[in-house]
């Protein structure tokens, strides 16, 4: 059930670039609450663009932000985890919302989708 969301929240992935969702939403599972980012397609981006955004969901995923350079390099429990997990439990789940498009460009955009993961392998 969707208790509540926060549009555009900013998540770094390294060398100045952001993951940017449309909206973080959160909502109750019937055992905890969870997250999940949103994007929104009203067909306004190609295929390509689309399946480039599951890439940099990716990349937040692994991201481990580096040394701040001019201070010292020291560890604590932030600079060896994934950054993501500063704000969440549990990685947020990734919703597409296709819109604004017949069956077949629903099909090609999951068919790019499905090729952009076929291609990170």
């Amino acid at each position: 059930m969707p208790l509540d969301w926060i549009p555009e929240v900013h998540h770094p992935i390294g060398n100045s670039e952001a993951v940017i969702p449309d909206a973080l939403l959160y909502y109750d599972s019937g055992d905890a609450m969870l997250r999940a980012f949103v994007e929104v397609d009203r067909a306004t981006m190609g295929p390509e663009r689309l399946a480039a955004k599951v890439t940099a969901y990716a990349r937040l995923h692994r991201y481990i932000p580096g040394p701040v350079s001019g201070r010292r390099p020291h560890l604590n429990a932030h600079s060896t985890q994934e950054v993501w997990r500063q704000r969440y439990p549990l990685f947020p789940r990734l919703l597409f919302v296709l819109d604004g498009t017949g069956p077949t460009g629903v099909n090609n955009r999951i068919t790019a989708l499905c090729a952009s993961r076929a291609t990170r392998r």
